[in-house]
Parts: C-alpha cells; structure tokens; sequence
C-alpha cells in the first residue's frame, strides 16, 4: 500500500515533509509516548526500505530527520498477592465478570488486547497434553509462541472456549470498577494484564529470549525492560548465592 502510494507521485517528490506531518499527527495521540512514537516511525521504515529497494522512491527520508528514541515507561504490572485479590473479587454484574476473566486471561497468557480480540481456540494445537498457541502479533507481525496455562484453560472451559468479546474502550472503563472491587490501588488496564504475564514468567525463571519469543517481541531490548521492574528475581538469586557461600548476616 505504502509503495502503491510512492509510485503516484512525480520523481523527485520529497517525502520528508510527509513524514514531519505523521510525527506531528502521532504526537498529538495524548496516549503516545516518545518510545511508542518511535516505533510506529520504525515499522514505516520497513516501508521506505522496500520502495528504495524496487526504485519507487530514489532517497531515504529518514536519512534528513532523526527520531529520537526517548525512553519507555515503567512496565506497571500485579504481584502475585494483587492478582489474587483481582481473581477472589466479589463482583456485581456478568459484564464485570467477563471483564474480570479477559484481564485474568490477559496475566495467564501476555496477548494483548488486540490479539486477545481475535483468539479463536481452533487455532491452538494440541502437543504432548498442552494447548499450544503459534499465531503472528496484529501490532506487529511478529511471531508469538505460547502454551496455555491450566488457569487460561479455565477461563476458556467457563465461555465453551469463545471469549467474550468487549470493546477496547468499555474493558478499560470497567476494569476500573474491578480494580475497585478487588481493594487494588493500581489503574488496571488492558497493557497491565500483559506486563503481569510477563512479571510471572520473569519470576519463574524463564530467560528473556524465551520471554521474547512467547511475547512476539520484534526486539529483545524491549523484553528486557520486563527484567528490570522485577525484583523478587534478583532477591531469591541473592538468596541462593548467601546460602551457597554460607554467609549470613551474624558471619560479618
């Protein structure tokens, strides 16, 4: 689509303005940070690469304009004890329930919102007893490898294995009421349900390429982020190194 585009114009055409105006366009989006700007400039660049490499366009636009990278946000996510109170809640309506079980399906699994929207069961494969999930990220394309937990099958045995289906906005607005029933002083959103997954993994051991692979991360520089909001890891690993050398605090 981006190259049917380049080939109307004129040779000689400056793309660099229409690029200055989708920067400005992306940075009036209030929700977007610097890092996320970046990267939607990042997947246009696949674009750019591929029309220089077939002549639709004769410079890279990007080679006058430099994105600056920024820096991501802090991976908001729920400890073990948060996410218990969210599942023991006590809720009011169906609708809050469904809305409780997508977040809870979210921690289990790390889909986003968008790939959650469109799970579909049939589309797992079963492998030594486990359901396996091996499908491509709607943001980015991008490969994703996951096992579905006992605690995931649960929720989907609860629905005949059709999630429910809630628009982006109105999950968001309820979680709200969620987090509330549930006594947690954090704004719950959908994104919290996928750093919780990946808090989880962390926790348990799994090694961040392993992570990245099961996250659909076009980068392993992202998924490292995840390591460093984690501190139960690093502590139980003190542990483990204090007992191996057999120091203790009356030792010293």
């Amino acid at each position: 689509k981006f190259n049917t585009f380049l080939k109307i114009h004129a040779p000689g055409f400056r793309l660099e303005p229409n690029i200055l105006l989708y920067d400005e366009w992306l940075r009036q989006r209030k929700d977007y940070t610097q890092s996320t700007i970046a990267s939607y400039h990042k997947f246009l660049k696949i674009y750019v690469y591929e029309a220089l490499g077939n002549d639709s366009i004769q410079s890279n636009p990007y080679e006058s304009i430099k994105i600056d990278r920024g820096k991501s946000k802090i991976r908001k996510y729920l400890t073990e004890k948060e996410l218990g109170k969210i599942e023991s809640a006590s809720l009011q309506t169906k609708s809050l329930e469904r809305t409780r079980d997508l977040f809870l399906f979210q921690c289990y699994t790390g889909l986003a919102y968008a790939d959650m929207a469109k799970f579909d069961f049939h589309d797992t494969v079963e492998k030594d007893g486990h359901f396996v999930l091996h499908d491509t990220r709607i943001k980015t394309g991008e490969d994703f490898y996951i096992i579905l937990l006992p605690a995931a099958l649960k929720i989907l045995r609860k629905y005949d294995f059709q999630l429910p289906v809630i628009s982006n906005q109105q999950y968001n607005m309820r979680l709200k009421i969620v987090a509330d029933a549930a006594g947690i002083d954090k704004k719950l959103t959908s994104h919290m349900g996928r750093h919780t997954y990946a808090s989880l993994c962390i926790n348990s051991g799994v090694r961040i390429e392993v992570l990245a692979k099961m996250m659909g991360h076009t980068d392993i520089k992202t998924t490292q982020i995840y390591a460093g909001m984690v501190n139960t890891t690093v502590e139980a690993a003190y542990e483990k190194l204090i007992t191996k050398l057999g120091q203790t605090e009356q030792n010293y």
